[in-house]
């Protein structure tokens, strides 16, 4: 999810939105859940990914109480920012999925009585703990990603089934999935409009499974530099399962 440094080159589409595009429409999600709500923000400025994360949520500080963690907060510097009687509001700019969880079951285990919300990276995603029930219950977790696969539909089913018949799996992981729907998609808007498709991106009838959002990435000057999807679902995970709130 990097533009590895693109430039002038409206033929490239950066398909997984950058890191900056997710901690923004992070940002965005929870202004909309949580109206003039202020939240703790735990960042770290000692890993330079950490760091950039901090930075692209653009939180300032009278609008959020900040903790600082290159090392990791002590309960007796959290609990004062803490209330027992309503949900704790957090967001969490760590990717080190390691560091987020340890994070995690520390708030579960000193604050057992307290409730949670955490806004998170989309590098949580593959965090085991959230697929565990009893990880911690009393804390729920948003995270962004661009993907959502549903083997409940007709198109999840018929890729599951071509897998199954091709290779031999039951389970499809998800770059399969991606890999499939990409090719598909990009089969049909060079069927339709020819190899000049770019132009034609706002065209995902026929994406099977995620409605892209592709936009121009433009510098100071005005000229693209590439193409972004900014289409991204907010995941709410808890107790071991998930619902996609948009």
């Amino acid at each position: 999810p990097t533009d590895a440094g693109v430039r002038n080159n409206p033929y490239f589409i950066l398909l997984q939105p950058s890191l900056q595009t997710h901690c923004q429409e992070l940002v965005a999600a929870f202004n909309k859940k949580h109206k003039n709500k202020t939240p703790i923000l735990l960042y770290r400025t000692n890993v330079s990914v950490d760091s950039n994360a901090y930075g692209y949520l653009d939180i300032k500080d009278d609008d959020a109480k900040k903790v600082r963690c290159n090392t990791m907060p002590s309960k007796a510097k959290l609990q004062p920012l803490l209330d027992s009687t309503k949900v704790n509001l957090l967001i969490v700019s760590i990717l080190d999925n390691d560091v987020a969880e340890k994070l995690l079951y520390q708030l579960n285990e000193w604050f057992p009585q307290y409730d949670f919300e955490v806004y998170g990276m989309p590098s949580w995603k593959s965090m085991n703990s959230l697929r565990k029930p009893d990880a911690y219950p009393h804390v729920v977790v948003y995270i962004t990603s661009p993907f959502y696969f549903d083997l409940s539909t007709g198109s999840g089913q018929a890729v599951a089934y071509g897998y199954k018949k091709d290779v031999g799996s039951n389970k499809p992981v998800e770059m399969v999935f991606r890999g499939y729907e990409t090719l598909y998609w990009y089969g049909y808007l060079l069927k339709k409009y020819g190899n000049i498709f770019n132009e034609k991106l706002k065209d995902n009838t026929a994406a099977p499974f995620t409605r892209f959002n592709i936009k121009p990435n433009k510098d100071k000057d005005d000229n693209i530099d590439y193409h972004e999807n900014m289409h991204l679902y907010l995941y709410r995970y808890q107790s071991s399962s998930y619902i996609i709130e948009q």
